[in-house]
């Protein structure tokens, strides 16, 4: 081989390597695309002045679980073809937050092998563009963001969950619990307030039921639940379930005015009892 052929051999190689390190990607990474939409979201909502969105897995879940639900069962909506809403779906996916508000933003778009981050870029315009979903990305009151995908047929489904989640119950809720006995909740606490605001409260089953306080008066019927914390964010509580069969209500609230989003607790008759 000459050194002109040489020179023509390596040029060649030169190019076809650079053609391949150029081409766009055969698959999107949905992890990736993940992280870039909560990254561009949360640079949006810095030009504008507002706090960072926090990423909540449980978020991301409903987030995945809508775009999927989107995909597989042909439509394109806020209300799925059983009639839930965001908010319906939120509360039956993850029992375990307490959200006081949450927003929803969807898109559908194909997939014309763009990057994550180009992938990202663009769904953001189209959320910008919308004036309805741009007062969704900068609604000053929402503290935690998920986002999930789900690619099919190179269509892209996306959904971004906006929430303002008080607390989240670290374990799931036993389906029931047997009388007279000490049950322990454990929570990690979200919201953006100081935690010295934060309030529980009991609702028992039996209205005429008497919670001492431990100064020789009592409650009836209901009344505050004491907050042990661990640290800044996590703290458990104890409910006692001697106090009648049924439901135990549990609330939570900020300064004595509480959300009407409870944790109920079904309390059974013992067995053999």
């Amino acid at each position: 081989m000459c050194r002109a052929d040489l020179k023509y051999f390596v040029l060649t190689c030169f190019l076809t390597l650079h053609a391949c390190l150029a081409s766009p990607p055969t698959s999107l990474n949905l992890e990736q695309l993940q992280r870039e939409l909560h990254q561009q979201t949360n640079a949006f909502r810095h030009e504008k002045g507002l706090e960072q969105l926090e990423a909540l897995t449980e978020l991301n879940q409903v987030s995945a679980a809508q775009s999927q639900d989107m995909a597989t069962r042909h439509y394109f909506d806020h209300q799925n073809p059983d009639g839930q809403l965001p908010n319906d779906r939120l509360r039956t996916q993850q029992p375990g937050l307490l959200a006081i508000q949450n927003g929803e933003n969807i898109a559908m778009r194909s997939w014309e092998r763009e990057s994550p981050a180009e992938m990202a870029k663009t769904l953001m315009k189209l959320w910008a563009d919308s004036p309805e979903h741009y007062e969704t990305m900068v609604h000053p009151d929402f503290w935690q963001l998920g986002v999930g995908f789900f690619l099919k047929d190179k269509v892209l489904y996306a959904t971004q969950t906006f929430a303002a989640v008080v607390v989240r119950l670290q374990d799931e809720l036993p389906a029931s619990v047997p009388e007279n006995t000490s049950l322990k909740l454990s929570f990690q606490f979200h919201a953006r307030f100081p935690k010295s605001e934060l309030d529980a409260f009991l609702i028992l089953p039996d209205p005429s039921a008497r919670m001492p306080v431990g100064d020789g008066s009592s409650y009836i019927g209901k009344g505050p639940v004491r907050l042990d914390w661990s640290d800044e964010s996590h703290f458990s509580l104890k409910l006692n379930t001697r106090y009648g069969l049924g439901y135990y209500t549990l609330l939570f609230g900020r300064k004595g005015n509480y959300y009407d989003t409870p944790f109920k607790i079904l309390v059974k008759k013992t067995e053999g009892a």
